[in-house]
């Protein structure tokens, strides 16, 4: 029963998701009602099976960092952020994609058989805490406390069998969040470039102008 509730949470975050950033893209006003609708949405049916479950079917579990952090954006239209608050879900947004961009670049390939090692096994036995345990506090030592307790709460989540799996890895990365965090930093870096390039264009207007004036 649990595991179906997150199922169906999960999948709603993923259409609350596209909808909130193809919102911002377009610039539109802001959706209040965006988390309700995303699950009214996935309860829709959809032959046999709701759009929520078929969706499911594909993605599978999201990881437990990923499913709180993608509530948190999916949320956002009716939580009300200073701007400082939302800089600083940028900045862990930031940090969460370049931590499962190590982790998925080295857990991936191993697990599918390019390494002598498979990490994949380690998930099942219990000195896989000592993973989530030591990223925990490295977080801690570089000062993303948010990020850290995200990590251990994926451990918790491992110990209380929330997912239905009893494979550690299930509940600290997956396939999703990997994609994600690999599209969100090319999309940020391409975003850097352009804002970089538009001030420099800009700068040599204003400063193209003042020597007219000048002259």
């Amino acid at each position: 029963m649990i595991q179906n509730a997150i199922a169906m949470v999960g999948s709603a975050l993923l259409v609350g998701c596209t909808v909130q950033f193809a919102r911002q893209l377009a610039r539109t006003e802001r959706m209040k009602w965006l988390p309700l609708v995303s699950l009214l949405i996935c309860l829709v049916p959809a032959g046999q099976l709701s759009i929520g479950q078929w969706i499911h079917s594909f993605t599978g579990f999201l990881s437990t960092p990923l499913l709180v952090l993608v509530a948190w954006y999916v949320a956002s239209p009716i939580i009300a952020q200073t701007t400082a608050q939302q800089m600083r879900f940028h900045q862990i947004q930031l940090s969460y994609w370049r931590l499962m961009l190590i982790i998925g670049s080295f857990y991936f390939p191993m697990a599918l058989g390019l390494g002598g090692f498979d990490p994949h096994s380690l998930g099942w036995q219990t000195e896989f805490v000592w993973i989530p345990t030591a990223i925990s506090i490295a977080m801690l030592m570089i000062g993303e406390y948010l990020l850290a307790s995200l990590i251990f709460t994926s451990m918790l989540a491992w110990q209380c069998n929330i997912l239905g799996s009893t494979n550690g890895w299930s509940y600290l990365i997956d396939p999703i969040a990997f994609g994600f965090s690999a599209a969100g930093l090319v999309a940020s870096g391409i975003s850097k470039l352009w804002n970089k390039d538009r001030m420099i264009f800009h700068s040599e207007k204003i400063v193209l102008a003042s020597r007219n004036k000048a002259a």
